[in-house]
């Protein structure tokens, strides 16, 4: 199969979408990072400042069948040599990432296909190819793995933690214990009034607009406001203009839902959430930390919990990581790879060596041969 690859970068935004209009649907066990938003976002909010992110783009005749969003890093080995590094997208409000690739096509074949062309697009040769924390069993976890003819190093990525919904009940779910925690804490937030759960899509207009706000709200609420470590979303331009974008998303295969806790009509905890096929994604939660004594974010957790295993379309709620505070919920857990590929050239022998732990060797080759290096260049380009 002939495949030829092609490149968009954040200035054809118009173009990116038509690709992705005519792509997405060829995608099998869509996520939310699939999602136009999630690509539109980090190509005009998180990036914007940046000319190094880059849209590969695999077609087969004129069909698009797979889409690799990376970074582009140029640098120079030996502080002479230049090269490219490339790496998947790895922003810290972006957990999760991949490739959206047409279920009908081999994600090996394609993934060599690019590697093979990225020369064309880059000033300088690609010397390592860094995939950070896909998911095991992904397409391209399993494209990568089978780079036989390329350098590989492979090691554990952030892992993501799951609740399965079908065919069970919150007993089987979580422990004894955890239940009975709940039961104390939800006794602590009745004494201070009446407790209501709203789970709001995007598509409700101005009820989700409400809701959208209430979450900003509680997000940068204790540490994270203007009176602590100013880490709110809604403090940074950049990351406000991201989750307002995202939370446009109001597709027939996704959408974006805000979950909330109230009491006395003032919410106090929230999720916000894209759904996706059956799967509940939390992308980010916030709660009132005056309010910790009754953990209003674990009682809105377990209510979303109760609630997707009544609903029989709700097959699992995703915490897209695997946050510490999770562990005492026993969640399920899917692993994630972290994989380097290196090019068979100097720079990516020298990037290999690096990731091997041999930067003392590295760093006496830059120490004495860059100045041999330079006075050769200078020497051949006088």
């Amino acid at each position: 199969m002939g495949y030829r690859v092609s490149m968009l970068t954040s200035r054809n935004l118009d173009e990116l979408r038509d690709v992705w209009e005519a792509l997405f649907p060829q995608v099998a066990n869509i996520s939310f990072y699939h999602s136009w938003e999630w690509i539109y976002g980090a190509a005009y909010y998180l990036y914007s400042d940046s000319l190094q992110l880059a849209y590969f783009i695999v077609w087969d005749g004129a069909i698009p069948v797979a889409m690799f969003p990376l970074e582009l890093k140029e640098r120079r080995v030996l502080g002479i040599i230049p090269d490219t590094e490339i790496n998947n997208l790895s922003h810290e409000h972006m957990p999760r990432n991949d490739w959206l690739c047409s279920s009908g096509h081999d994600p090996s074949e394609m993934l060599s296909v690019l590697l093979g062309n990225l020369d064309s697009y880059t000033s300088s040769a690609w010397c390592r190819l860094k995939i950070h924390s896909v998911l095991e069993g992904s397409p391209l976890a399993r494209a990568a793995s089978c780079m036989s003819q390329y350098r590989k190093h492979s090691s554990s990525g952030q892992s993501s933690y799951y609740f399965d919904c079908v065919d069970t009940s919150l007993e089987k779910i979580l422990s004894s214990h955890q239940r009975k925690n709940l039961r104390r804490w939800r006794r602590q937030a009745d004494a201070l009034g009446s407790v209501t759960f709203d789970y709001v899509k995007a598509s409700e207009g101005a009820e989700f607009d409400e809701a959208l706000n209430a979450f900003f709200k509680l997000e940068a609420s204790g540490w994270k406001g203007s009176t602590g470590k100013k880490s709110a979303i809604s403090l940074s331009p950049s990351l406000n203009g991201f989750y307002q974008n995202l939370a446009k998303a109001n597709h027939k295969r996704y959408v974006c839902q805000i979950n909330l806790m109230k009491i006395n009509a003032n919410p106090v905890a929230g999720q916000f959430c894209i759904v996706a096929e059956g799967i509940t994604h939390l992308i980010k939660i916030g709660f009132d930390e005056d309010l910790k004594h009754c953990s209003p974010g674990s009682l809105l957790l377990g209510a979303l919990l109760e609630r997707s295993v009544r609903r029989q379309e709700m097959k699992r709620v995703s915490l897209v990581t695997a946050p510490s505070w999770a562990d005492r919920w026993h969640p399920k857990k899917m692993e994630s790879r972290s994989i380097r590929i290196f090019n068979n050239s100097l720079p990516g022998s020298m990037r290999l060596l690096k990731g091997n732990g041999s930067k003392a060797i590295i760093k006496v080759m830059e120490n004495n041969l860059a100045p041999l290096l330079s006075l050769i260049k200078k020497t051949v380009y006088r």
